[in-house]
């Protein structure tokens, strides 16, 4: 695994998000702490997390220097999204929302961003997550999904470095249903390791062998996801899978979910064995270091309408679990 190494600010991120950032409200907004917060809480370790919207921003979007500026170049040269964008992930969010370009249909009243706070710990040999956010179903239904509310929780390893430094962000393309080429689309997510050719607008049916594939996945080059849904103000239905040239879900869950609202948030418990049965699920390992990002889905949205966060780094130890910054 890459080193860490010292956090840069390479030049701005594009043209539109440049002239934005020269604008009194905009470098108000950035002016706020790190995104990512953590502390010790005795046997597990807290941190504050800032989702925001992603529009149809995708892997390919991100790729295109007139759209990313020289964050195109630096992530063709595997610079971790945090190394650039630290800090500012409200700014981006609230940009994303106003911007027809980017979010050409936006749902009333559904913010940029929005806080969530995650406590992580090791216990029996479990890794246990608890997600929590503000209830945003006050303002009433406003998408296509059966769930008030859902999350998720993408996790890779290092065995490629493109799915472990952009972790969901990797899987997320032009030409899927919703995004600005997908009209008519069926694809599912996929990862780029996955095609034999991508383009501006993504990979399409550009599938490599089935050979490589199988080759692909037994290495490991996939990204595990846990997907847990809120069927009420205290039920959840959890599932689980992983992404390498469609979106696969399992048969049955390694994970274990429970949700209850509670003083205008959503609180869900997730738990997870380090070391669960499967070829298609990653083995936490004491000393280990992770990627992991997250994604929220509030007032029945699904598909792009999501806040997510920039891929963050799980530190397994022999008891204990945190999430920090990932800047390598």
């Amino acid at each position: 695994m890459a080193q860490k190494r010292k956090k840069t600010r390479p030049a701005p991120i594009g043209r539109l998000w440049q002239a934005l950032k020269h604008s009194t409200a905009a470098l108000a907004t950035l002016a706020l702490p790190a995104m990512v917060m953590a502390q010790n809480t005795g046997s597990s370790t807290s941190t504050e997390v800032q989702l925001f919207q992603a529009g149809q921003v995708s892997w390919e979007w991100l790729l295109i220097p007139a759209n990313h500026g020289s964050g195109a170049q630096a992530m063709r040269n595997g610079t971790a999204c945090l190394s650039c964008h630290d800090g500012e992930a409200s700014f981006i969010g609230e940009t994303v929302a106003s911007t027809p370009a980017l979010e050409p249909d936006p749902i009333a009243n559904l913010p940029g961003f929005i806080d969530l706070s995650v406590q992580s710990a090791i216990r029996d040999g479990q890794l246990h997550l608890q997600l929590s956010w503000p209830d945003l179903s006050g303002d009433g239904p406003a998408g296509a999904s059966e769930y008030p509310a859902q999350v998720t929780a993408s996790i890779a390893d290092d065995t490629h470095d493109t799915v472990r430094r952009y972790s969901c962000w990797s899987s997320c393309h032009s030409d899927l249903p919703g995004m600005s080429e997908g009209i008519g689309s069926q694809l599912s997510k996929y990862l780029p390791n996955s095609r034999s050719s991508m383009t501006r607008t993504g990979g399409g049916d550009n599938f490599r062998p089935d050979n490589e594939l199988a080759e692909e996945r037994e290495r490991g080059a996939f990204l595990e996801y846990s997907h847990t849904a809120l069927a009420g103000p205290d039920r959840a239905v959890v599932s689980d899978g992983h992404f390498l040239e469609a979106q696969r879900e399992h048969d049955d869950t390694a994970f274990t979910a429970t949700a209850r609202s509670e003083n205008g948030q959503r609180i869900v418990e997730l738990q997870r064995p380090l070391e669960p049965q499967g070829d298609t699920r990653k083995a936490l390992q004491p000393g280990g270091r992770y990627s992991i990002s997250f994604a929220v889905y509030e007032r029945n949205t699904e598909g792009r309408r999501h806040l997510v966060s920039f891929p963050l780094e799980l530190i397994i130890e022999a008891d204990a679990a945190r999430i920090e910054s990932l800047f390598d």
